[in-house]
This record gives C-alpha cells, sequence and structure tokens, in this order.
C-alpha cells in the first residue's frame, strides 16, 4: 500500500506558483500523491524515496529532528522545487474537467471564462519545461558524486530497451 505522506505542501504549491488560495485541497492533495508515486518515484527509486519519506514524516512527528545533511540536500534544493512544478502542470488537467454522473464537464464559474483547448496546452507545455528542467537537474544531483542515481540509463524515451553498445552510443544516440 502507497504511504500517504505528502513531501510538499498545499501551501507550498500556492505560495510559489500561480496557484490561487481557493483551490480546493482534497484535489490538490490528491495530485501530489500522484505526482509523488508516479513522478518522483521511479526518478529515486524505491530505496532512496522511502527514506526521503521516513525523514519527512519523523519531520512531521518531531520538529526537532535534524534530517541528514545529504538528504536534507536532496528535498529542499532538488525535490521540492520538482514536486511543486510537477503538481502544478497536473493539477491543470484535473482542476479544469471533471467527471460525473453527467459525463466529462469543464468547469466555469461566472467570474471565470473559458479557456480554449490550445490555450490550455500552451500553459501545460510552460509547466511541463519546467518540470523537465526540475527533473534533469534532480538526476544530475543524484547521478554527480552521489551514486545513489539508479535510473537505467539505456531507456531511450520510446521506452525500448537497449543493450549497452559503445559504438552505438558514441554516435551520439542516447
Amino acid at each position: 500500500m502507497a504511504r500517504e505522506v505528502l513531501l510538499i505542501s498545499e501551501k507550498q504549491v500556492k505560495d510559489s506558483t500561480t496557484v490561487e488560495s481557493n483551490i480546493d485541497p482534497k484535489v490538490l492533495r490528491s495530485v501530489v500523491l500522484d505526482v509523488q508515486q508516479i513522478q518522483l518515484r521511479p526518478i529515486l527509486g524505491s530505496e532512496l524515496y522511502n527514506q526521503i519519506l521516513d525523514a519527512k514524516e519523523q519531520l512531521e512527528v518531531d520538529e526537532d529532528y535534524d534530517m541528514p545533511e545529504q538528504i536534507k540536500e536532496l528535498f529542499y534544493d532538488f525535490i521540492t522545487p520538482y514536486l511543486i512544478h510537477a503538481v502544478v502542470c497536473d493539477f491543470m488537467i484535473t482542476n479544469n474537467f471533471k467527471i460525473t454522473n453527467k459525463g466529462v464537464l469543464k468547469l466555469n464559474d461566472s467570474h471565470g471564462s473559458n479557456i480554449q483547448a490550445n490555450e490550455l496546452q500552451t500553459l501545460a507545455d510552460f509547466y511541463q519545461n519546467k518540470v523537465a528542467s526540475y527533473k534533469k537537474v534532480l538526476i544530475d544531483y543524484l547521478a554527480k558524486d552521489k551514486g545513489c542515481y539508479t535510473g537505467n540509463k539505456n531507456v531511450l524515451s520510446t521506452g525500448w530497451y537497449l543493450e549497452d553498445r559503445p559504438a552505438f552510443y558514441h554516435r551520439g544516440y542516447r
């Protein structure tokens, strides 16, 4: 069963981005948990991911708890900004469309206006670029002198696994 420890708070997301303060906390919490499980866990690997959850959980129980320096740096300097922007990216879609017993609805109120699909895509692309940048910084940090990134570097964006072939990689294909 997935642990429901939030690595970032609703307040952090709202204070660091353009997300309004009146956003439904239940929806935002769900998005944070999904992003942690689906996006962050594969980057960190289960062992390191669970160490981060343990440290965050301990911090919530004991405010005097001092995270180990390596975990603290990883958590505050790399994981937190990555999660904040990844959450916003996923939240845009989650917040704009709701599945109800009447079908999939695009939400609108008297104080807002409908955005066109291309406008939503532009906004999603903007945040996706931020997510990709934070993800790269996080992976680079894990790989650099830490020896704790265990992700499979032989997987192309297509998801196909290629065996190590130095001549293939030498030509610049990765």
